[in-house]
């Protein structure tokens, strides 16, 4: 079988008759192209820096100044000082002196205030055997008067006295708290403990005293003469 060719087939006239199958071809084949370029992978290096060029980099970055904080000055107030005068803060903040004052001034006169309450509770009782000690000399080394005034008056009563003796048992002083009623009585008693000889304070009794009054009743009566 054999083919002619006809010498029109190429002709200008033949491609203007083609126009529009030969454009929507090629539409469709540009379209085709680039859908397969733009599916095809993507295949790139990224750029690789050597670590000497990132160390040059990194030296060549401005840094940037380190602002110093700033301090804040905390200015403290002093609450000892009242802000305001006034009068009745001046009185409480000198309340506590003048209770320092007061203790010291009565812990300085008061001795005793220092010692323990059982020191205390033992000089107590060491004190009441001391009296109860005087009393009995005091009613040993008592006479009813003799002379004769005293045997024709036959007077009787009771004499309370007070003494007061020194730490060694000295007598410093003794006087009359209540008559007898009776000068003879009276006499006698004041002759009587002048006279006498007393014993010396035992060792903690009457704590922070240098001398201590003691009071005593001498009972004159016929039928203990």
């Amino acid at each position: 079988m054999s083919y002619s060719i006809s010498p029109n087939l190429f002709s200008p006239y033949w491609f203007y008759e083609k126009r529009e199958s030969v454009s929507v071809s090629g539409a469709l084949v540009l379209c085709l192209l680039i859908t397969v370029l733009w599916l095809m992978p993507k295949s790139y290096t990224e750029p690789v820096i050597a670590a000497t060029e990132m160390i040059a980099l990194l030296e060549n970055v401005p840094v940037p100044p380190i602002e110093k904080p700033v301090e804040k000055k905390v200015v403290e107030k002093s609450i000892d000082a009242p802000l305001v005068n006034d009068p009745l803060a001046e009185k409480v903040s000198e309340s506590p002196t003048k209770q320092n004052r007061s203790e010291n001034q009565t812990s300085s006169s008061n001795p005793v205030a220092s010692i323990p309450n059982q020191t205390i509770q033992q000089a107590i009782s060491i004190a009441a055997k001391y009296e109860s000690i005087l009393k009995a000399y005091l009613e040993k080394i008592k006479r009813y008067p003799s002379s004769r005034e005293a045997r024709l008056a036959r007077p009787e009563g009771i004499v309370k006295v007070w003494l007061e003796l020194s730490r060694t048992g000295e007598l410093i002083a003794v006087g009359i708290l209540e008559s007898s009623g009776f000068n003879l009585l009276d006499s006698e008693t004041l002759k009587t403990i002048k006279s006498g000889s007393f014993p010396a304070f035992p060792d903690g009794a009457f704590l922070g005293e240098a001398t201590h009054k003691f009071i005593a009743n001498m009972n004159y009566t016929l039928s203990s003469n």
